[in-house]
């Protein structure tokens, strides 16, 4: 026996064995599909974590793009102002207006567009004459004080006050403002006029709504005059073209069409330092723009926690001199469930596949262990059958040994029976036979009852007539005797035959019946033969008496005619005797052929059955 038939018996022979084997592999079977579903699960939620990043980065480079594109168009409104002067000899004031007016409805982040017209310090007077000659009364070059009120510029070599502003009639105040008074605008100034391109300031509040903004500039130089070195900058310098523009508006109009779900950003000036580098952000959760510094929620101290990489999370891009930084995070729950969708259900696939599967082989355990004590338990039913079956395989060769006895004893009863009937149709013969002599001793007597008359004179014959009807009713003496012996065999082959009837039990039942019935006829023989000898005594008396009297010849023919008719009498009572014991022969060769017949019948049963026997016997040894 090898390793693997040796389990496989000590498992038959071990079922709790074998069933804490079954659940060993139920429990196999569930932590490998719990663990293969967390393992897929994790597989598809990294997966689904590069998709975010993926569709973070691109949502980052949508808006960062956007962001550029709405600065771009608002910057280049300044630009073709500056291209208006720079191919103009002289702008007036009503062509500044009919050129910039369009630029307000086209791009609502413009807060508003200026011309700051370089005055020096020997021409401020007049100039500022001048300006009040076009409509602006106590027109004067002016500056923000201390307390946040206009105030008469202070004495410098130049000043660029707004002398072009639209629109008009909200900005009309600020006409006159030295914009060059401003620390940091004056350092602007400074910067576009020596390198000839535009500059941005840093964070501003505008003038009339306190709003956060910013404001670019570009220089103007006069025209046909050179500006390839920083003195001839400096000394050709007509003014500057300026925006101011609203930082909030400028990035509200760059959020359409963007989807900013769960994702919030701050934009600071790199160019700053300080609180003065925050510009705006955006709260997801409000979906508003916040522009107050104090609100800024400090999200630079805490950019790694929320970006794997500070540069997958940040924009640069520039706004004419300065570094805007764009940072973009996602919010605490940017990829939260709701994102993992396709992990979750692997997940929950995967457990309800493997709780299936488990759910599938726990029943199967059951189902088996059911399936084996039913066949343990048909097992020993079988073994107690086949048992049981062996047992009646034994009774059934005794039974065939039985009926092999029982065959040969009928065999020898059908061949006694068959002795019977020949001896009941000899016994026949003979009965027929005393028939014929009792008829023929009746006519006899008749004819002795008619030669009465003649009795004397035929004594001599009368007496040799009785000498021989005495010599017939001793050979019916005989007859009679022979019948007593026949039924006396026949009563004892009966007997016989009933012994073996109630050996054969409850098959030999119908034969017991018939060897009574002829034992009953025996018996009637028995006793008409022996009728027959109290008539043939009789007869034998009276043929003595007639013989005396016929020695004696004393008697009369009344006594001779009387004692004939007593003989006819006796002689008619014989036959009556013979008929009957032939036809109690007949009847009883009649049954005796029937008992043939039924041991035969009896024979052919037994037959049958021991045939049967023999099959089933065989089936029992194939089975």
């Amino acid at each position: 026996m090898n390793g693997i038939e040796q389990v496989l018996e000590e498992d038959r022979s071990n079922p709790a064995r074998l069933g804490d084997r079954r659940y060993m592999t139920v429990g196999l079977t569930l932590c490998t599909g719990v663990c293969l579903s967390i393992l897929a699960s994790a597989i598809v939620w990294n997966w689904e974590n590069k998709q975010l990043q993926i569709e973070f980065q691109e949502r980052a480079n949508s808006l960062s793009t956007a962001l550029q594109r709405s600065v771009n168009e608002n910057l280049e409104v300044v630009r073709s102002i500056q291209a208006l002067y720079t191919a103009s000899d002289q702008v007036t004031r009503k062509d500044f207006q009919k050129f910039v007016q369009p630029s307000f409805s086209r791009y609502s982040a413009i807060y508003g567009l200026t011309w700051l017209e370089r005055v020096s310090a020997k021409d401020r007077q007049a100039y500022e004459k001048a300006v009040e000659a076009e409509g602006f009364s106590n027109f004067q070059i002016y500056q923000i004080g201390a307390d946040g009120k206009p105030i008469r510029a202070a004495q410098e070599q130049e000043y660029f006050p707004i002398i072009y502003v639209e629109p008009l009639a909200d900005r009309r105040k600020v006409v006159g403002f030295d914009v060059a008074s401003d620390p940091p605008r004056k350092l602007a100034l400074d910067k576009g006029r020596d390198t000839n391109a535009a500059v941005a300031s840093g964070r501003i509040t505008l003038v009339n709504n306190n709003q956060p903004g910013f404001q670019l500039f570009l220089p103007v130089y006069r025209n046909d005059t050179a500006t390839n070195t920083l003195l001839s900058r400096r000394a050709n310098l007509q003014g500057f073209v300026s925006g101011a523009f609203q930082i909030t508006d400028i990035v509200k109009s760059s959020l359409k069409d963007l989807s900013l779900d769960k994702i919030n950003f701050y934009l600071y000036d790199n160019s700053a330092t300080g609180q003065e580098s925050f510009l705006v952000r955006y709260d997801s959760s409000t979906k508003q723009l916040i522009d107050d510094p104090s609100r800024e929620d400090a999200p630079l101290d805490d950019v790694g926690g929320k970006c794997q990489e500070r540069t997958a999370c940040t924009r640069i891009f520039n706004v004419a001199d300065r570094k805007w930084m764009l940072l973009i995070l996602p919010t605490s729950d940017y990829g939260g469930i709701a994102a993992h969708q396709g992990a979750l259900a692997i997940l929950a696939i995967g457990l309800l596949m493997t709780g299936s599967m488990v759910l599938y082989l726990f029943m199967s355990v059951g189902r088996t262990a059911e399936i084996q004590k039913q066949v343990q338990e048909r097992t020993s039913e079988l073994k107690e059958r086949t048992t049981e079956l062996e047992i009646a395989l034994e009774r059934e060769r005794h039974q065939h040994q039985r009926i092999q006895l029982a065959l040969r004893q009928m065999d020898e009863l059908r061949a006694s029976s068959r002795a019977t009937a020949l001896q009941a149709s000899a016994a026949a013969g003979g009965a027929d036979a005393a028939l014929n002599m009792a008829s023929g001793g009746t006519k006899a007597v008749e004819q002795t009852i008619e030669g009465m008359t003649t009795l004397k004179e035929k004594v001599e014959a009368i007496a040799r007539e009785i000498v021989l009807l005495k010599g017939q009713t001793h050979q019916i003496g005989n007859i009679s005797t022979l019948v007593s012996d026949l039924a006396n065999q026949t009563n004892m082959l009966a007997l016989n035959a009933a012994v073996e009837a109630a050996r054969a039990g409850e098959k030999g039942k119908g034969f017991g019946v018939v060897a009574a019935e002829i034992r009953k006829l025996a018996d009637r023989s028995k006793n008409s033969a022996g009728q027959i000898r109290v008539l043939v005594s009789d007869i034998q008396m009276a043929i003595n008496s007639t013989a005396k009297a016929t020695k004696e010849g004393t008697m009369t023919v009344e006594t001779g005619m009387k004692i004939s008719e007593e003989t006819a009498g006796a002689f008619s009572g014989v036959k009556d005797a013979v008929n009957n014991v032939v036809l109690n022969n007949q009847q009883i060769l009649l049954t005796a052929e029937e008992q043939a017949n039924a041991i035969q019948q009896v024979v052919d049963t037994i037959n049958a059955i021991k045939t049967d026997g023999h099959f089933t016997g065989v089936g029992s040894d194939k089975f």
